[in-house]
């Protein structure tokens, strides 16, 4: 990575609640749409999903997972993260998803954890392809 790391967004639980009412159903949702388009039902795999927000399209990728599928969702904005893990918490399938406040530029996963990575408007968070090793 190059340049001096980014601070983490310090959104308030009710900046949280308000970006999920107006952004995801306007943008999120849509871009969502043609990731998702894209993962056929039953998929057997890991997935980790980059700048989760407040768990757009995560949770929906999980459906698209087989049993034994999982969901490790990242995000660097600790409200939406926790806005997240509330939704989470109280769904059946919950156990297969996970949520974590971390930035794309500095994640910490070994090697081969992952069959598939999707970031649904995610570019604008990362310094720039020179910086994906």
């Amino acid at each position: 990575m190059t340049g001096a790391p980014r601070a983490t967004p310090n959104t308030t639980a009710q900046a949280a609640l308000q970006y999920d009412a107006v952004v995801v159903p306007r943008y999120s949702e849509r871009f969502a749409q043609l990731i998702l388009d894209e993962i056929q039902p039953g998929t057997r795999a890991t997935v980790l999903d980059v700048g989760c927000g407040s768990g757009t399209p995560a949770f929906e990728v999980l459906r698209r997972l087989s049993e034994s599928g999982r969901v490790i969702a990242v995000d660097p904005d600790q409200a939406l993260v926790d806005l997240a893990r509330r939704r989470a918490s109280v769904r059946e399938d919950g156990r297969r998803i996970f949520f974590k406040c971390e930035t794309a530029d500095e994640l910490r996963f070994g090697d081969e954890v992952f069959d598939l990575v999707v970031g649904n408007l995610v570019l604008g968070e990362l310094d720039g392809p020179t910086a994906l090793p």
